[in-house]
């Protein structure tokens, strides 16, 4: 893309009081890369200043009170935040001393102060805790209400046949303490539409969704539309014929921004899977015309998507994407050993992901977490 074109993003504004919601949400509006400085007018402030490293304004919120603008999020193709001062270099961190040779000091502080949640902490939702811990963010929010089964334990990362039975959150938990004794977490054992998860999701500056449900994609896709959070759906599938022929192997890793085509768009949400997905599990599996039967799942391909994803987000999250217009999922297809680029679509008319809709709408939207 021509870094010279305008792209439409999201911006979000955020108020440092404790008496507000945590991630304020803005209407949607045009950001210019190449332009020095502009003034815009919000629903929320009056007006907001940007340049190329800072952003400054008020907010007045809607019981007449005004509050200093603290900070102001892009989530783009790099994921910028923005405030009165440009930030001050990074403290030197002597432990991820390698990494940052890469990411720099600032890059480091950066990951220390993102909240992340990793929906779903199955095969690939154990590499992304593994992996995001390790790297040195600063808390994760842990989503899953199943159990560990034997048949796991291949797939998750440092499990061992006692925790057969354990909350998966829990071995999550553990192993990230493992990796990075301080980091914040929260474990929370529910199926991600319930309203603790919600509530917990939309105060991230990330989310994995590595689950394979429909009521997951749903849900996280709503609260990034909604409340402006950028997300990674990272998914591999194994296809086999009903002669148990292996398929195209294929890996996804796709890049979720507010008002870039959501999943609903791009057809990842099935309506009639959703209907049944939302049902208590007793019902769901009475619904189901043929006996569910496990797909395959292999260690190796679920790293080669959780090592996609979790390289794109560091890389955005500290500003190292050359192209901020870039939004293209990658699939890599191990058989042939192709990666191909995806643009996502966009309906126009969506209702989900366009400002006609419940883009940017936080709790005045139709789902209200």
């Amino acid at each position: 893309m021509d870094k010279g074109h305008p792209i439409g993003v999201a911006l979000k504004l955020v108020a440092d009081h404790e008496d507000t919601e945590p991630r304020a949400p803005s209407v949607i509006t045009k950001w210019l890369p190449n332009s020095p400085s502009q003034w815009l007018s919000f629903n929320l402030s009056k007006t907001l200043v940007l340049t190329e490293h800072a952003a400054a304004g008020d907010l007045w919120l809607p019981d007449g009170r005004r509050e200093e603008l603290a900070e102001t999020i892009v989530p783009t193709g790099n994921l910028l935040r923005l405030r009165s001062q440009p930030a001050s270099e990074g403290r030197p961190d002597s432990l991820h001393d390698r990494q940052a040779r890469l990411l720099g000091d600032l890059g480091q502080e950066t990951l220390r102060r993102l909240r992340v949640a990793v929906v779903g902490l199955g095969g690939v939702g154990s590499i992304l805790v593994e992996e995001l811990a390790r790297l040195g963010v600063g808390e994760l929010v842990l989503i899953d209400d199943e159990t560990v089964e034997k048949t796991n334990l291949p797939r998750l990362v440092a499990s061992e046949l006692g925790d057969i039975g354990r909350l998966k959150t829990q071995l999550a938990a553990r192993n990230a303490r493992r990796a990075n004794p301080d980091i914040r977490l929260t474990e929370i054992a529910q199926r991600v539409e319930r309203p603790e998860s919600l509530e917990e999701l939309v105060r991230c500056d990330w989310i994995f969704l590595a689950a394979d449900g429909d009521a997951a994609r749903h849900w996280v896709n709503a609260a990034v539309q909604q409340y402006l959070v950028p997300a990674t759906q990272v998914g591999v599938k194994v296809p086999l014929t009903p002669q148990g022929e292996v398929g195209q192997i294929h890996t996804a890793t796709r890049l979720v921004l507010p008002g870039a085509g959501c999943l609903w768009c791009n057809r990842l949400i099935d309506p009639t899977r959703l209907a049944i997905d939302m049902h208590p599990a007793e019902e769901r599996e009475a619904a189901q015309y043929i006996p569910g039967v496990p797909a395959p799942s292999v260690i190796t391909l679920n790293t080669l998507a959780a090592a996609e994803a979790v390289n794109h987000f560091v890389l955005s999250v500290v500003g190292l994407h050359d192209e901020e217009g870039d939004f293209a999922s990658v699939i890599h297809r191990p058989r042939t050993r192709q990666r191909d680029l995806q643009n996502p679509r966009q309906d126009p008319t969506c209702r989900r992901c366009t400002s006609s809709g419940q883009l940017g709408l936080g709790r005045r939207g139709s789902t209200p977490f």
